[in-house]
Formats: C-alpha cells, sequence, structure tokens
C-alpha cells in the first residue's frame, strides 16, 4: 500500500537544488502521478542518467522501479531524519539470487531552496 509522503521532506523537493558542493548540482521537482502517488524527478543517478527519473516518496522512504527489480536495476533510499541529506542505493537485476547488496550507494546533500 502506498504511503503518503513525509510532511516535513516535502518542503524540500519542489524546485530546491540538491547534490554536492563541486560536482553537479540537480534541480529537483515533483508530481502526482496517474496513481495519486508523488514521483518526483532531478536526482542523478551515480552515472549522470536520466533513466533514473520518476522517484516515488512514500513516508521518508524513496522507490525506483520495484516492479521490475528482478530483471532490471533498481534503486532505493531514504530521507535523512532532518530531511536535508538523501542516502541512495543502486541495485543490479537480482535474477533470483536473492537479496543482493547494492553495486554502488550515493550520499546527496540538500543545497538550498530554488526561491534563496
Amino acid at each position: 500500500d502506498y504511503v503518503l509522503p513525509d510532511k516535513e521532506c516535502l518542503q524540500y523537493i519542489d524546485g530546491d537544488t540538491w547534490g554536492d558542493e563541486e560536482a553537479e548540482k540537480d534541480i529537483v521537482s515533483s508530481h502526482l502521478n496517474e496513481n495519486g502517488q508523488l514521483e518526483f524527478h532531478g536526482l542523478l543517478s551515480p552515472f549522470s542518467c536520466s533513466y533514473y527519473n520518476g522517484l516515488l516518496l512514500q513516508g521518508k522512504k524513496i522507490l525506483w522501479n520495484q516492479a521490475n527489480r528482478d530483471e532490471y536495476e533498481s534503486g532505493e533510499g531514504e530521507f535523512s531524519g532532518d530531511c536535508k541529506q538523501i542516502t541512495m542505493r543502486f541495485y543490479k537485476p537480482m535474477k533470483g539470487d536473492g537479496d543482493l547488496p547494492p553495486y554502488t550507494t550515493q550520499i546527496i546533500t540538500f543545497l538550498h531552496h530554488g526561491g534563496e
């Protein structure tokens, strides 16, 4: 079942800048998808690939492509307690091998609100 997004974290995903001070910065935006779930875009994958757009926010958890994770790469993560850091983990296809460790983990930090 879909869990509504954490109200505290909602204020950090529309027009806000995330990333690393020395790396490319990502402007994050959100909208409700056709199922009424909050989907957000703009966080780059470890390889700067738009393939990872369409992340769902459930509570403080972030989900991407969970439905097809046995066949395709997937990602998941969560906001920190203060909603100013995101930890994303990326996985290779499971191919029936059970739980695999992530092949990479990415820490993304809140930089500033779009209006500031």
